[in-house]
This record gives structure tokens, sequence and C-alpha cells, in this order.
């Protein structure tokens, strides 16, 4: 039987702008990934903006990609800051174990270029340790590319820094 295929992201503001002022300022990070063609069984979509304006966004984002509401799932994070590192990893790791992830019969991605830079950087580390997920971006002018780190924190890392602190 075939995974069921997850999208994870950060709703940030290019996306609010492509929905609210007609893609003007083009489709925005996340339309852009789905545009590209990925399908997805469920689409994850993180805010830390004021529910109403990420509620519009997700029923602009349903009727331009004929997903029907119970794909998408909107999730308010209660965040000290966006740039807060802590804060967001403790949120994003929360939400996602609420989820029930990881789950053997989903594959993940995690979409990198929305948001903060911190909240990418958080994607990454949960990606390579508790939360097994491919990573992908996009942006205006490359569309969508994924993303591979060629490394385990675990494997790579933890050794080194085990040895330093025996030092």
């Amino acid at each position: 039987m075939k995974n069921k295929q997850w999208l994870i992201s950060w709703i940030g503001k290019a996306d609010h702008d492509a929905s609210e002022q007609n893609e003007a300022s083009g489709l925005g990070p996340i339309a852009t990934a789905l545009q590209a063609g990925l399908q997805f069984d469920r689409v994850c979509l993180l805010t830390n903006f004021p529910h109403e304006r990420s509620a519009n966004f997700c029923e602009w984002l349903e009727k331009k990609f004929s997903y029907s509401s119970n794909v998408i799932d909107l999730q308010e994070m209660d965040l000290v800051s966006p740039i807060h590192y802590a804060s967001i990893y403790e949120e994003v790791s929360k939400h996602l174990k609420v989820l029930g992830l990881p789950r053997e019969d989903v594959d993940l991605t995690f979409h990198l270029s929305p948001g903060t830079p911190a909240m990418a950087a958080i994607w990454i580390m949960l990606a390579k340790t508790r939360f097994p997920a491919q990573l992908i971006q996009t942006s205006r002018e490359r569309g969508l590319e994924p993303v591979d780190f060629n490394f385990n924190l675990a494997d790579d890392f933890l050794p080194e820094y085990l040895q330093r602190g025996s030092e």
C-alpha cells in the first residue's frame, strides 16, 4: 500500500500577500509548491498570523488547487517570537506529536521557504532527527526544488560532540 503524502509548512507573509493581492506579487511559496504538481493527501499549515487572515489564505488555496477542506489543516502556533528558536522547536514538535508523527504510513515533506530563517532551521533539525522528512524550497525564479543535506546529525556529529566532552 502506498504511503500518504503530507506537506507541513509555515504560512509566510508572501503566501498571505499572494492570496490578498490576486497574485500580483507572485503565487507565494506554498502555492508555488502545489502548482509544481506535488499531490498531498494532507497539507498542514502552521501560522503565527491572526487566525482570520490565515483561514482566508487556506480557503484561497483550497479553491485554487481544488483541495477539499478536510485536506488542508490550519494550526495556530503560540510563539514567543517568530525568531525564538526554542519556542518554534517546542511548538512544532508538540504539534507533530499531536498528529501522531512519525508514522510508518506517512511520508513527510517540510517546506523551508515560508517563514523566518529560524523556522527553516527547525525544519532541518527535525527532518534529520525526530521526524524524518523530505525538504523542499520554492522561489519565484527557480520554482520548486528538493533540498538535500547529505548528513545525519546523530551519526555525523554526535560521536564527535561526545568525544569532545570526554577530553
